[in-house]
């Protein structure tokens, strides 16, 4: 009997730990630890550049790459629900944002449609989609895909400095809003 016991305590310990560890299974990017290789300047949903300083939170920023705010379900269920939970981040003293290589006019679309509330970076040309190290290698450059990053979300504070990362193997898991909630409210 105390072995079974022991048993479903350590299976239960296992199953809840196992979504935190696998969290970060993406080898692409950056990792946490190191300060940003360039610095932010992309122009929001409004056309209006965003730097660092102007997005970021008291305690820092999250900031989402995803592949597309147009085609990609994936991403925009992602981006949805991160909407809903601004409010929640920032109590906490945390902005997000989101960057796609999608164009000005499209994230302008995705985000009226949609009453995405937070910054939604246009990366036309991928450009610090591929400082980050995170260009997605199965696009060649005449593919209308290119340019995609690897879904990965980043927490940095505003000197620059990735706190954390977050990502998964796949574009169609996404890290837990939940766990990443606990994992920095665990920090105030």
């Amino acid at each position: 009997m105390f072995k079974n016991l022991c048993f479903i305590v350590f299976m239960f310990f296992a199953l809840m730990a196992a979504p935190v560890f696998a969290q970060d299974s993406l080898e692409q990017g950056i990792q946490a630890g190191v300060t940003i290789p360039v610095p932010i300047a992309l122009p929001d949903q409004s056309g209006i550049p965003k730097s660092l300083n102007d997005i970021t939170g008291d305690k820092g920023l999250i900031l989402m790459f995803n592949r597309s705010s147009d085609w990609c379900g994936y991403c925009v269920l992602q981006m949805k629900q991160w909407n809903m939970n601004v409010q929640r981040f920032k109590d906490i003293g945390y902005n997000i944002a989101a960057v796609t290589y999608d164009d000005v006019t499209q994230q302008r679309v995705f985000a009226k449609k949609n009453g995405i509330t937070y910054p939604v970076l246009s990366d036309d040309g991928s450009y610090l989609i591929m400082s980050f190290g995170l260009l997605n290698e199965n696009y060649k450059p005449d593919s209308s895909y290119y340019g995609i990053p690897h879904p990965v979300i980043y927490v940095i504070r505003s000197d620059g400095l990735i706190t954390h990362r977050f990502s998964n193997t796949g574009h169609q898991e996404r890290p837990d809003i939940d766990m990443i909630y606990r994992v920095l409210n665990q920090q105030t």
